[in-house]
């Protein structure tokens, strides 16, 4: 009878251990190279869900001057008002406005682009996959260096 108890305590007291262990999210790092353009982070995100991540790195775009920054950018607006194509054309930003060089994300491939740069957070406006980027003339960053790991949480 006693052994009976003493098993029954130790199965009980195991199975409480269990269940009020704190859960722990895992942290999912994704690459993001600056001399790549827009790279799929495995994550489908929720419209009015907010989601947390750390950056770490820093990105080197060539034009204009080579700067090294992390990921808020460099003092530099990457801007559509520009002649600075081959031939005088213009060229076109990852996202207008923002610094070059700085974290931007997009959702779903035909998304609108927006900053993240050095926040923490940001809450999704809406539903689909979450595309990340250094920011940068389209078809101009096979001359960056480095890159930033966000980790999401």
């Amino acid at each position: 009878m006693l052994k009976k108890f003493v098993f029954a305590g130790f199965s009980t007291l195991l199975v409480l251990c269990v269940v009020a262990m704190p859960v722990t999210a895992r942290a999912v790092p994704v690459h993001v190279a600056a001399n790549g353009e827009w790279v799929d982070s495995g994550f489908d995100v929720e419209v009015g869900e907010t989601y947390s991540f750390k950056t770490n790195g820093k990105v080197r775009t060539i034009y204009p001057p080579s700067l090294l920054t992390g990921p808020e950018g460099q003092i530099y607006i990457c801007s559509n008002d520009n002649e600075d194509g081959p031939d005088g054309e213009a060229l076109t930003c990852a996202l207008d406005g923002a610094p070059f060089g700085a974290l931007i994300g997009k959702i779903g491939d035909e998304g609108e682009s927006f900053l993240i740069g050095d926040d923490i957070s940001f809450e999704a406006e809406v539903d689909g996959r979450l595309y990340l980027a250094i920011n940068d003339y389209e078809g101009t960053y096979f001359d960056n260096y480095c890159g930033f790991t966000v980790i999401f949480k």
